[in-house]
């Protein structure tokens, strides 16, 4: 016999022909043909399971297996051109997969779970797309229809077992949103967070993000916590540590306390640290004490020492002392040119007006007549010798006493300034003329001395 299918007569082999009426066509085992259309469904009897092709229920079209303890199908949904795999023996009873006409892959209970026994690559995400565009993709994508700042936007778990047998999350990827915009675009923040299972919690680690004020930023150890940072080199296992419990740096050590920087170095010939500025405009290194002021003998500045003793000092009051009371400058004559004797510094030297005086920080600190100094005063030096005066900048504690030089913010920072320097004198220049002035009087007194015995003698 032949029947029609898509317009196309095709050939069937019957064995067996069970007679019917005209209501019903005929039946070939199970198989009804009616008007030319298959009609009912296309069974597979007389052994379980069931295999049925046809009715899936309110005219979807579906393939199910009948196990006798449970359906299972693969079935359209008519009504929404949906693909459905699921349990049950009409289409969308349990479903546990959906895929709709954009080829999207649903999984209406939430999850799925791949298991295996063997180790390797278990999920491989494969792209043979030859062109400059990523792939594969892996896009975990929250899509909420009312997005907030705090939400978790994705994570990443890695579990596994404690020696108890108890599940345990050892480590974790979290991607959060920390600011949701306004809905116009381009002010989102989000983080990136990666944490790790330590001392019996999960403790967060590494974050990557933009925070609400717009400013980017990378952080270690953010919930503040007693992690160290260790970063080592080719030679060294503590090349830079940030030591959390001590909150202290150190370069080359991981014992930095009790200072908050220490660099060490074992390295021949080789120096500790250098600072090297290459603007145009450069400053230096500066140490503040901006919550105290010692002013005494109890602090220092700057320390310096050998294995055998302390060699060099700046005391918290200014004060400079070193191991052999000697300083001085590089005089080689074959560093020096255009050499001759000085001018006389007789009347420079007898014009100077020493004094006595207190600076107003002192006044303020301690009271009047508690620190009385011996010295000059730069504006009366300045008129008898102005190579003597130097100039510069003034600082915050300068302007603090002399608001002719400018103004401070509420934090005790320079705020402005109006221009006007605070004069220095060069008393190491002032010692040389002195003592020019020095030579000179001892010639004066050698000459008296001379004519005096001439005087004596006669």
């Amino acid at each position: 016999m032949s029947v029609e299918v898509d317009g196309v007569n095709k050939s069937i082999k019957v064995d067996t022909i069970s007679e019917v009426t005209s209501a019903n066509g005929v039946a070939i085992d199970g198989l009804t043909i009616k008007d030319g259309n298959i009609v009912g469904d296309v069974a597979l009897v007389g052994t379980t399971p069931t295999f049925t092709i046809g009715d899936g229920g309110a005219e979807d079209a579906a393939i199910i297996f009948d196990g006798n303890a449970q359906n299972f199908y693969i079935g359209l949904d008519d009504s929404a051109d949906d693909l459905l795999i699921g349990l049950g023996s009409t289409v969308g009873t349990t479903p546990a997969i959906a895929i709709d006409e954009n080829n999207l892959v649903t999984l209406p209970d939430g999850h799925m779970v791949i298991n295996s026994t063997a180790a390797g690559d278990n999920l491989t995400l494969s792209s043979s797309n030859a062109g400059a565009e990523a792939g594969p993709q892996l896009v975990l994508h929250r899509d909420s229809s009312s997005p907030a700042d705090n939400d978790v936007i994705g994570r990443i778990r890695f579990e596994g077992e404690d020696d108890g047998s108890n599940k345990t999350i050892y480590a974790q990827f979290t991607s959060q949103i920390i600011d949701a915009g306004d809905g116009s675009g381009g002010s989102e923040d989000s983080t990136f967070q990666l944490e790790v299972f330590n001392n019996g919690a999960l403790r967060r680690i590494f974050d990557i993000g933009g925070g609400t004020s717009g400013q980017g930023e990378i952080v270690f150890n953010q919930p503040n916590q007693d992690m160290n940072f260790v970063i080592e080199s080719s030679s060294l296992s503590n090349a830079f540590v940030v030591d959390a419990g001590t909150d202290g740096v150190g370069i080359g050590t991981s014992s930095p306390s009790p200072f908050r920087l220490l660099v060490d170095s074992n390295s021949s010939n080789n120096g500790i640290a250098k600072f090297n500025h290459s603007n145009a405009t450069p400053e230096g290194i500066r140490v503040i004490f901006s919550a105290a002021a010692p002013d005494n003998t109890s602090a220092t500045f700057l320390e310096m020492q050998d294995s055998s003793a302390l060699r060099l000092q700046i005391q918290a009051q200014g004060n400079v002392q070193n191991h052999d009371n000697s300083y001085g400058q590089i005089s080689d004559e074959r560093i020096k040119q255009n050499i001759t004797d000085a001018n006389s510094q007789w009347n420079d030297i007898k014009a100077l007006k020493v004094k006595n005086f207190e600076r107003k920080d002192d006044v303020a600190e301690y009271g009047e007549g508690k620190s009385v100094q011996i010295g000059l005063i730069a504006q009366e030096c300045e008129a008898v010798s102005p190579g003597l005066v130097d100039e510069q900048d003034p600082s915050a504690g300068d302007i603090k006493v002399a608001s002719e030089f400018g103004e401070l913010n509420e934090d005790g920072t320079i705020k402005s300034t109006t221009g006007e320097k605070v004069k220095a004198i060069k008393y190491s220049v002032l010692y040389m003329k002195a003592i020019k002035a020095l030579q000179e009087a001892m010639a004066k007194i050698e000459t008296l001395e001379t004519k005096v015995k001439a005087l004596e003698d006669a």
